[in-house]
């Protein structure tokens, strides 16, 4: 009777679990996360074929880079999505839109690292050469642009959106450090301010992270 009720309890949990995923429970059942995904890709307009590759090597790590090809030679990819949750913006590591066409959205990112215990951080300034899908509804003033299947959908938009940003300057260094106070609000250097603005916001407890967003031509 206890190992009925266990059982019971388990399979309550496993059930609930799934049904909070973006995969049916149901559909779960009859074919692979991978292919319920890659259906739901193939739906989108003008999807012509769709790849998968696992993000990394290490077992821990269930996220998976997509690539994604149109009609008309467009292309798109995504780097970082856990397939339960494909919909989502937002995972256990972030999700981001690698490459579109030939142009890389560039994030720069202005934040504080704290190296030591005291009042004292040193603010980084660094660029990365993809950014995360949780930037692009406020970058873009989409708001659906939140999950790989729309912005597959808006490629076209997205696409003239990033090729109307200023580009990346070649000699732009990966890293630039600054020194400032943790239990203050540290203002942008002035080496950092130019035409490009520091458009999204995210504030923290005790601080404020800052981005701004420029453009990389890249061979396919």
């Amino acid at each position: 009777m206890k190992k009925s009720i266990l059982t019971i309890i388990f399979a309550s949990i496993y059930i609930f679990t799934l049904s909070a995923s973006d995969i049916p429970f149901f559909k779960s059942l009859f074919m692979s996360n991978e292919e319920y995904v890659k259906q739901q890709i193939l739906k989108c307009k003008d999807v012509e074929s769709v790849e998968f590759e696992k993000s990394s090597d290490y077992p821990e790590d269930d996220t998976y880079d997509i690539y994604v090809y149109l009609t008309n030679n467009r292309f798109i990819s995504f780097s970082g999505i856990e397939l339960y949750h494909y919909k989502s913006a937002i995972g256990r590591w972030s999700p981001v839109m690698l490459q579109i066409n030939d142009l890389m959205l560039v994030k720069q990112a202005f934040e504080p690292v704290v190296l030591s215990a005291g009042p004292k951080v040193e603010y980084v300034c660094s660029f990365t050469i993809c950014t995360e899908i949780r930037f692009m509804s406020e970058l873009t003033k989409k708001k659906e642009l939140n999950n790989i299947i729309n912005i597959i959908g808006n490629i076209d938009y997205i696409y003239d959106y990033i090729n109307s940003l200023p580009k990346l300057p070649a000699d732009t260094p990966n890293f630039v450090y600054f020194n400032g106070d943790y239990d203050k609000e540290m203002e942008i250097p002035k080496e950092l301010e130019n035409d490009v603005p520091f458009s999204i916001i995210e504030q923290k407890e005790y601080y404020n992270s800052t981005f701004k967003f420029l453009r990389k031509y890249e061979e396919r």
